[in-house]
């Protein structure tokens, strides 16, 4: 695994011209998190606008957080916030708003990367190669 985040920073060091400004996109971001802490099983639901500004959601309150669109021109349903409506509060799940959502990860070495991470794009991270 260390070899393979080695290659990935190298690859990003080295096209960082073309991940930083393709495919941006300025979005709301959905994760859980217990406390702050990076999960992926449990904890809070966390809905983040696109400028960083979150609330915390209780599993069981998540339909007052999010709901769906369905579009005539696709079958995938789209999640947005409830807050600010759709097409403005559509939301992006998924690694990327894994990491823009949370404070911090649960361990030493992901949390030295994660700050990297974080030096690197800001928070929340918009650069849609960043969800590889």
């Amino acid at each position: 695994m260390e070899k393979t985040l080695e290659i990935g920073i190298k690859v990003v060091n080295d096209y960082w011209d073309v991940i930083a400004n393709l495919g941006t996109a300025p979005t709301w971001y959905v994760g859980l998190t217990k406390a702050g802490v990076h999960d992926i099983y449990e904890g809070d639901i966390r809905v983040m606008d696109p400028e960083g500004h979150y609330k915390d959601f209780k599993p069981q309150d998540y339909l007052q957080a999010v709901a769906e669109y369905v579009s005539s021109h696709s079958y995938v349903p789209l999640g947005y916030a409830k807050q600010v409506g759709y097409p403005k509060g559509i939301t992006r799940v998924n690694t990327l708003a894994r990491l823009n959502v949370v404070d911090r990860m649960a361990t030493p070495k992901a949390q030295k990367l994660f700050e990297a991470l974080r030096a690197k794009l800001g928070r929340p991270a918009h650069q849609s190669f960043a969800f590889h």
